[in-house]
């Protein structure tokens, strides 16, 4: 059980271990592949206690799904947006004044309020003492769903202009296509969307493991 998991400090220059990068659809390399191969790490590396590692990586998840839902970063591209729809134009017309995009914002708005309430709330809970818990996988939860469908709606607006990789990172269409692609490992950083719901499901709404449903 998670009781005889213990946490050990272990030094990335050692004989033994390799890192492997592996490649995003962006190009970039933030994830990698980590191998122990016959690495020996002396004990006086223990963190904490022995057998308290799963309070530690518990803990450190917690705090990393917490950064993935944090609200400033998806807020600041629903407000670039926004700034897009009113320079894009749809049949001669802003693509602000088109109905259906103006609701498609709305509801981007909605959830975004929606994200930035729910870090607020939980950030507040730290602040008087509170622990990290898993109420950060609803944050990210929350964010895995926002950042696609805002990627999604810029490159509505863009066209073919969102499609077309540009050798000036600093263009409009090149910016909104990484984000795009960028936005599809969200769902698997510090753990799938699948573990968070089950981690949501059992420890905040307590629903049990099994329901007679799914036995049937």
């Amino acid at each position: 059980g998670p009781e005889g998991l213990s946490c050990l400090v272990a030094d990335m220059r050692d004989e033994g271990v390799r890192v492997v990068p592996t490649r995003k659809l962006t190009g970039d390399s933030d994830f990698c592949t980590l191998y122990f191969d016959d690495v020996k790490i002396p004990k006086n590396q223990l963190i904490g206690v022995p057998g308290g590692g799963w309070a530690i990586v518990t803990h450190a998840a917690a705090q990393e799904r917490l950064i993935v839902g944090a609200a400033p970063s998806l807020l600041q591209e629903l407000r670039e947006l926004v700034h897009l729809a009113n320079d894009s134009f749809f049949n001669g017309r802003p693509a602000i004044e088109d109905s259906e995009i103006r609701q498609k914002l709305a509801q981007l708005e909605i959830e975004g309020a929606m994200l930035r309430c729910t870090t607020l709330r939980f950030l507040s809970g730290l602040t008087r003492g509170s622990r990290f818990g898993p109420e950060s996988s609803v944050a990210k939860q929350i964010a895995c769903s926002l950042a696609p469908k805002i990627s999604a709606l810029s490159l509505e607006l863009l066209g073919l202009r969102g499609l077309i990789e540009d050798d000036r990172a600093s263009s409009t269409g090149e910016i909104w296509l990484r984000r795009m692609l960028a936005s599809q490992a969200l769902s698997i950083g510090r753990g799938s969307s699948d573990i968070q719901r089950t981690l949501i499901a059992r420890t905040i709404l307590k629903l049990p493991a099994h329901s007679p449903c799914s036995q049937n």
